[in-house]
């Protein structure tokens, strides 16, 4: 059983207690420090294994306390017979939290694609979920956040890379998400044929020739285009999907869109 000193607001001296499963009676009982090189420490409770013999292994966050965001991690164990965390390593991949609610990781910045491919991120700063920001009058801004779990917000012409992943909450999958002209696009396909639709405003579809081509709007008849020169297009029109009774103009919008990157994908394979 974990007690820890997630609480932002008043501070709980961490402790575990070990229990015997078959006598039902506690074991062990540990103290532990509730700070790590002077700062706050919080255990990721999707990441504690104790095995048979009551030896447990950890991943744990310092947080910043003033934003509530996770800066380092690092690993640890706890053996049955020692007080304390032992066999402390530093993680080179950290999550974070916000209002130390649930573990999830923020976006990060990529130099390439390639980059992307590869998950080979920029390091020392990461982009804050839900973050974005705009209006007629500013083009997009999000906040940035440092090692130390620091939020700055920054215009997008600022950022340290066009290409990012993003997520517009905690708890939605990641758009992988590129700067063109100042605005965010989200990617939906990339290679020879590249596939965009405006973040915030996903009905405006655009695409290009090349990563670095001119980004143009998107009708259906352009996909088709190109699909006609490599012999998709029959099977490209047979598999369009059905609009069913249960689907929303939302839900079939979405099909659409799955129908066309699928489509893309096959392109950028012959291509």
């Amino acid at each position: 059983m974990l007690k820890d000193n997630i609480s932002p607001s008043y501070p709980i001296e961490p402790e575990i207690k070990i229990y015997d499963t078959k006598a039902l009676k506690a074991i062990s009982t540990k103290k532990l420090s509730g700070k790590y090189e002077n700062q706050k420490r919080i255990f990721d409770q999707n990441q504690f294994k104790i095995d048979n013999e009551g030896n447990i292994s950890v991943v744990f966050h310092l947080l910043n306390e003033e934003t509530k965001i996770t800066t380092k991690s690092y690993s640890a164990d706890i053996p049955f017979n020692a007080a304390g965390l032992k066999n402390i390593k530093a993680l080179e991949a950290n999550s974070s939290q916000d209002e130390v609610v649930d573990q999830m990781s923020h976006g990060r910045f990529y130099k390439t694609l390639q980059d992307y491919i590869d998950d080979n991120p920029i390091p020392g700063v990461r982009i804050k979920n839900g973050s974005f920001s705009a209006s007629l009058f500013t083009s997009a801004d999000f906040k940035l956040i440092d090692d130390a779990g620091n939020l700055k917000k920054e215009d997008s012409k600022k950022l340290p890379s066009e290409l990012f992943t993003y997520k517009r909450n905690n708890y939605e999958s990641p758009h992988l998400v590129r700067i063109i002209d100042n605005k965010p696009y989200i990617v939906l396909a990339a290679g020879k044929l590249n596939y965009y639709a405006l973040y915030k405003n996903q009905e405006k579809l655009y695409y290009s020739e090349g990563w670095d081509g001119e980004l143009q709007k998107f009708k259906g008849k352009h996909l088709e285009k190109y699909l006609e020169k490599h012999n998709l297009l029959d099977a490209y029109k047979k598999d369009k999907p059905r609009r069913e009774f249960s689907d929303d103009v939302n839900g079939y919008f979405n099909k659409t869109i799955n129908w066309q990157v699928k489509y893309f994908n096959l392109l950028n394979k012959k291509m």
